[in-house]
């Protein structure tokens, strides 16, 4: 059943917006490049301004509606808004390509924030369009905000534990293979750069899972087995796009590094679109993606200031690992509860339902009530 439509979405998807969203897109590009050959920065730009334009052309002239259109859309929303990600994932796997770092001044901090913005709003755009062309799946209704923070931390913390095995098994699996290990790059030094990039990596579930899993949910809300593998597919390889630098230095071996990326974010945005499919919430993964990054971050930090006597980055580190230990144990917790409450109250309403006022264990001295509570309506 689709959910009543609203016609403020109609407002989002009109040309002022839409113009003001290609512009965000194409000058945020611009301004990301910086410290690259202008060649390459130019031709980049391009083609996140022509992915975006298409994106803007779809949603203003064509409905939603045939899997090619659908493509489509994810295909221009994933290049307008992760293009330098995998840009420079891509100059980073390949030697060659001269770079020349901007620094942590304060100018870093639109790009740490400018992207996140830009995915966000990408994701509702999309879902003004889908809206506007055949309205949305409507949630389950007569849930307790308990019940829906609880299923919600609940899916986070699974995504959580999920991702964790897979980057054990992934670092396993290039152990095994003989590939070079390679980490997320960290060149910061001092504390206020060590800051900028905690933040940036734990905003990176709010720059990505919007458009790698969120968009994808709303274009195919209810894919059959088939659809939802080629969704599935679609997905991974979006995210091991901006994640090719694990395959850096692997030389000889850069198709075997690049096949265990692929399979690594193939678990990743498989089980995190199960998630939203199932719950029709996009912030568990969101959360869970951004915890990952810190805890990692955490370790990096906590071997990278081994010794030091900078106290704040000593607090930073502990309260990083603390904070997520105690998040998944408190959404552990929730979730029992939840789950204990609604078992119990179903019982209680299936007894009910049946016209008996019996305790949870039936007893053969509870007798059952007149006929004319049996039966309701």
């Amino acid at each position: 059943m689709y959910a009543t439509r609203n016609p403020a979405p109609a407002a989002l998807t009109s040309p002022v917006p839409l113009a003001a969203w290609w512009a965000t897109a194409t000058v945020l590009a611009a301004w990301s490049l910086r410290g690259f050959p202008a060649g390459v920065g130019v031709a980049v730009i391009a083609v996140v301004a022509v992915a975006a334009g298409v994106l803007v052309v779809l949603v203003r002239r064509y409905p939603l509606s045939g899997n090619q259109i659908r493509v489509a859309a994810y295909v221009c929303a994933f290049v307008a808004t992760q293009a330098v990600g995998v840009f420079n994932a891509i100059a980073v796997m390949t030697p060659g390509i001269s770079y020349t770092p901007q620094g942590f001044g304060p100018q870093i901090l639109i790009e740490v924030f400018g992207g996140p913005a830009l995915s966000v709003w990408t994701f509702v755009l999309v879902r003004a369009w889908v809206i506007d062309s055949r309205g949305l799946f409507a949630r389950p209704a007569g849930r307790s905000r308990f019940v829906r923070l609880s299923v919600g931390g609940a899916a986070a913390a699974a995504s959580l534990l999920v991702l964790f095995a897979a980057n054990i098994g992934y670092h396993t699996l290039i152990g095994l293979a003989t590939v070079p290990d390679i980490d997320y790059p960290m060149h910061a030094h001092s504390t206020g750069q060590w800051l900028v990039l905690a933040l940036s990596l734990a905003l990176a579930g709010v720059a990505e899972e919007p458009v790698f899993v969120g968009i994808a949910v709303l274009l195919w809300p209810r894919p059959t087995g088939r659809t939802f593998v080629a969704v599935w597919a679609l997905t991974a390889l979006a995210r091991a796009g901006i994640h090719l630098y694990y395959a850096a230095g692997a030389d000889a071996a850069t198709a075997i590094a690049v096949l265990l990326v692929v399979l690594w974010c193939g678990v990743w945005s498989g089980f995190n679109l199960f998630l939203v499919y199932r719950t029709r919430r996009l912030w568990p993964v969101i959360l869970a993606h951004g915890l990952q990054n810190t805890l990692g971050f955490a370790a990096a930090l906590s071997i990278s200031t081994a010794g030091s006597a900078d106290e704040l980055l000593l607090v930073v580190t502990a309260g990083l690992i603390l904070g997520t230990m105690l998040f998944i144990v408190v959404a552990v917790v929730c979730f029992l509860v939840m789950s204990v409450r609604r078992l119990w109250f179903g019982f209680r309403r299936t007894d009910q339902v049946k016209g008996r006022n019996c305790p949870l264990v039936q007893t053969p001295q509870c007798p059952p009530e007149p006929q004319s509570h049996q039966t309701i309506g």
